[in-house]
């Protein structure tokens, strides 16, 4: 009976890795699309940069090594830029978050995983936190808003699988409910960040 018992332990396990290799996966190839889609609006932007990080174009010296991603961003104080974020990052979280209520009280109980509200917390911080390191960086040379854009992404990937991974393993019977919940809230609060940014670095200002 033991033995039977750590087995369905072991296959719960298997599954629930899989799950979320799987999650981790898909996350994965859309921050590489999107980036990409990111990368082209910049480029499109700044067509006299090479956008290869770490290899700049070489030019002349009477030009300057690298252009300000917008000159406009110069002026612009980075306290009202991240108001009018965090302004707009709340408001959109009303839809995501009037759904989520709607489906908490229509849905059984095991449908919807505990940590849902967390989860929208989560999120917000990580969007806020992203775009103000952005923002800061705008300030800087082109090719180096660039890199802390990369690396931003690259150090949310790991945020992200290291999350899932870790609640998953430790919290098995809520498997579908959390690794659901959080990739519809990643593809939420991803689209509006590229959205987000993408407008920024038209205008200058969100």
């Amino acid at each position: 009976m033991f033995q039977v018992e750590q087995e369905k332990d072991r296959q719960v396990s298997r599954k629930a890795e899989g799950i979320a290799r799987m999650i981790v996966r898909v996350i994965a190839g859309l921050n590489a699309r999107l980036n990409n889609r990111v990368i082209d609006v910049m480029t499109a932007l700044n067509p006299s940069q090479n956008l290869t990080p770490g290899k700049p174009e070489r030019r002349n010296e009477k030009e300057s090594d690298f252009q300000t991603i917008n000159s406009e961003i110069m002026e612009t104080p980075i306290k009202s830029v991240y108001l009018s974020l965090l302004k707009r990052l709340l408001i959109f979280s009303l839809i995501p978050g009037s759904i989520a209520t709607i489906l908490y009280f229509s849905l059984p109980a095991k449908f919807i995983t505990p940590t849902l509200p967390f989860l929208f917390i989560f999120f917000i911080a990580v969007t806020l936190i992203s775009a103000y390191i952005l923002i800061r960086s705008s300030q800087k040379k082109f090719i180096k808003y660039l890199n802390v854009f990369l690396l931003t992404t690259v150090l949310k990937l790991f945020l992200f699988t290291a999350v899932i991974i870790t609640y998953v393993l430790f919290n098995k019977a809520d498997l579908i409910p959390f690794t659901l919940s959080f990739f519809i809230l990643y593809l939420c609060y991803t689209i509006f960040e590229v959205v987000w940014l993408v407008s920024f670095s038209k205008t200058g200002q969100s």
